[in-house]
C-alpha cells in the first residue's frame, strides 16, 4: 500500500489568494496596490505570492484586530 504525498503550493496565483481570503481578485489587487497587503513575487511575467507572507498577514491581522477590539 502505497501513500501518495500531495505538495502544497509555495505560491498562490491571485485567484488562490482571493479565494483563501474570500474576497474578490479585484480587492486582492487594489489592497495590494494600496500598500495594504503583501507585495508578491514576479516569476519572469507571472505574479504570484507566497502562501507563508499570505498566512502570516492574516495571523497579524486577526492578532491586531483582537487587541483594537479589546481596546475599545
Amino acid at each position: 500500500m502505497s501513500q501518495e504525498k500531495t505538495l502544497e503550493p509555495i505560491t498562490l496565483t491571485i485567484g488562490q489568494v482571493a479565494d483563501l481570503l474570500q474576497i474578490s481578485t479585484l480587492t486582492v489587487r487594489r489592497m495590494w496596490q494600496r500598500g495594504e497587503f503583501v507585495a508578491p513575487v514576479s516569476l519572469g511575467r507571472v505574479i504570484r505570492w507566497r502562501k507563508t507572507d499570505v498566512e502570516d498577514w492574516l495571523k497579524n491581522r486577526a492578532t491586531s484586530e483582537l487587541y483594537e477590539s479589546k481596546a475599545q
